[in-house]
């Protein structure tokens, strides 16, 4: 071999071990970020959830007051769900009075905006008594499903980080 080829032979390994390098780094930079993000949306989920739960304890001893609604959704969308009855199903947008206070709000239960119940000819928006703004119009507990969903799916990855660290160090 003379001089040459083997300086360009020892540059090609060079340059291929650079690449492989820059390959492994960025590789490993977006899977320390992608570990990260999993970590910090466990927490912020973990934390929006204990909110909640704080926020709506005790829903069912809440105090109550008539609710007016601004908006109905159409009947006829929900036609099984209003067949018996006179009412209508939910999402609605409601107005309610506390202390000389109105109040507008849409929140049906602790877990959502809306969903498929009825409530009759006179709803009764129930409010919380340190926070007037916040009611209800059905006193349920908290449940809080597609947080847990969220949660459990962030804590698989968590998971799988750390057992995949402990069988590196093996």
């Amino acid at each position: 071999m003379r001089g040459g080829e083997t300086v360009k032979l020892t540059f090609t390994r060079l340059k291929r071990k650079i690449r492989l390098m820059v390959w492994r780094m960025t590789h490993g930079i977006a899977a320390y970020v992608a570990v990260v993000a999993a970590y910090l949306f466990v927490a912020i989920m973990a934390g929006v959830y204990l909110q909640q739960r704080a926020l709506y304890r005790d829903v069912e001893q809440w105090p109550s007051v008539p609710a007016h609604a601004v908006r109905k959704m159409s009947v006829s969308r929900f036609p099984s769900l209003v067949s018996n009855n006179p009412g209508f199903a939910t999402p609605v947008h409601y107005v309610y009075t506390v202390n000389g206070a109105a109040h507008p709000r849409c929140r049906a239960t602790p877990d959502s905006d809306s969903g498929n119940r009825y409530f009759g000819e006179n709803p009764r928006a129930y409010y919380h008594p340190q926070h007037p703004e916040i009611a209800v119009l059905f006193p349920v507990p908290y449940q809080g499903t597609a947080l847990i969903i969220a949660l459990t799916c962030g804590a698989v990855v968590v998971v799988a980080h750390l057992c995949l660290r402990v069988v590196r160090k093996a």
